[in-house]
């Protein structure tokens, strides 16, 4: 019960990230999302899941350690 709890909080957390994201007007029509993830591979992969069916987006799923995705983040902070 507690996972469901977690998986329904990550969604949402991506939602609003999503809805954000989405509000520029090409990403709007592109319908897809790119989300880089950090955690356990199966949560990561469950959380990719789990959107593309809540929201009909495409989730493109980068699995990066901790470190390698800050410093991809940082890098690309000027081309979103």
């Amino acid at each position: 019960m507690a996972m469901i709890k977690v998986v329904r909080s990550g969604i949402f957390l991506l939602g609003a990230m999503a809805s954000l994201v989405l509000s520029n007007g090409a990403l709007a029509q592109a319908r897809r999302l790119n989300l880089v993830c950090s955690a356990q591979i199966e949560w990561c992969e469950l959380i990719q899941s789990e959107y593309q069916k809540a929201s009909g987006l495409k989730l493109t799923m980068i699995h990066r350690s901790s470190i390698d995705a800050l410093a991809m983040l940082l890098s690309e902070r000027n081309n979103p």
